[in-house]
């Protein structure tokens, strides 16, 4: 009973132990794929901060080589307008692409847009001037102000998009810090019971083992005491086991059968 017992435990036991290994396993998995999950959006929002300085960044480098021209006559400062006049629709619609999940920002884009035209079209228009009337027209034109209004029109509405997006980030750093410290605390509280249990293990193979050779010398003692028992008797005693074969003769019964123990055990009775 004692041994039934002991095998029960530690039957329990290697299914404790088992389900918090998977417990373990998928919490790791859970917590792992969470943390990945966090830091690609940590990561995501950086992208869509650094596209946006970029754009404005462009702006300005067009800004800043329509200028030289204008002043100097020099085609060569045209070089970076041109680029930035070509990169700026790339990158406006990489950063529309990268907040497509956000409704938030796709309803400003618009307004981006729509600001970002009306600085390059006034752009546009004083090198026009520029090219067709010469310096003091396109002076006249870049002195009304609207160029400059509208630069600080597009910086306004590109500000108010970063915010979000700081705003955003703030969240998603705290979220991904807070996965972190979660991760840690459920690893480390998995692996204790992990540890408890393998040693609640060990403790209840040793009382398992001590059990059977308790068990063990009982069943030898009570054998013999059997076997004394038997050979006390005055009449012959034969014993087989449940398939009939011979298992020990007792001295009366081997002087009436001729039979020595060691030379009848594992024979059939007949």
């Amino acid at each position: 009973e004692k041994t039934m017992r002991s095998s029960s435990r530690l039957g329990l036991a290697t299914a404790v132990a088992i389900v918090l290994l998977l417990a373990n396993l998928f919490l790791s998995f859970y917590n792992t794929r969470q943390l990945y999950t966090d830091a690609n959006w940590v990561e995501h929002t950086h992208q869509v901060i650094t596209g946006f300085e970029e754009i404005l960044s462009l702006a300005k480098d067009a800004e800043t080589g329509g200028r030289g021209f204008i002043i100097t006559g020099d085609e060569s400062y045209l070089e970076p307008y041109n680029q930035a006049n070509t990169a700026i629709a790339a990158k406006l619609a990489e950063v529309e692409r990268l907040t497509a999940d956000n409704p938030v920002q796709q309803a400003r884009f618009p307004e981006l847009k729509k600001r970002l035209s009306e600085r390059m079209e006034i752009l546009d228009g004083v090198l026009g001037l520029s090219r067709t009337q010469g310096f003091p027209a396109a002076r006249e034109s870049m002195l009304s102000d609207r160029g400059r209004v509208a630069m600080v029109s597009l910086r306004e509405h590109v500000a108010e998009m970063i915010q979000y997006e700081r705003t955003n980030l703030v969240e998603r750093e705290k979220r991904s810090e807070q996965t972190f410290w979660t991760t840690l605390f459920t690893e480390f509280f998995a692996g204790l019971l992990g540890v408890i249990a393998i040693l609640a293990g060990f403790w209840l193979v040793r009382k398992h083992n001590a059990a059977e050779h308790a068990s063990a010398e009982v069943i030898a003692e009570q054998s013999e005491r059997l076997r004394t028992t038997l050979s006390s008797i005055g009449d012959g005693v034969i014993t087989t086991d449940h398939e009939g074969s011979v298992t020990n003769l007792n001295p009366v019964a081997e002087d009436l059968t001729g039979w020595k123990t060691s030379e009848a055990i594992g024979k059939p009775l007949e």
